[in-house]
């Protein structure tokens, strides 16, 4: 159970990263999220 929230959490801060900084990123939106909740389970 800790490890969807985890993956819930990344997804949003994928999400605001993604709409603070929008910028020419190569890597779309979803490759944003993608890395958030990478992140998130490392971190969690």
């Amino acid at each position: 159970m800790d490890i969807l929230v985890w993956i819930i959490f990344g997804l949003v801060v994928g999400a605001v990263a993604k709409l603070l900084m929008p910028g020419r990123d190569p890597a779309g939106f979803i490759v944003t999220m993608l890395i958030g909740i990478a992140g998130a389970l490392l971190g969690g």
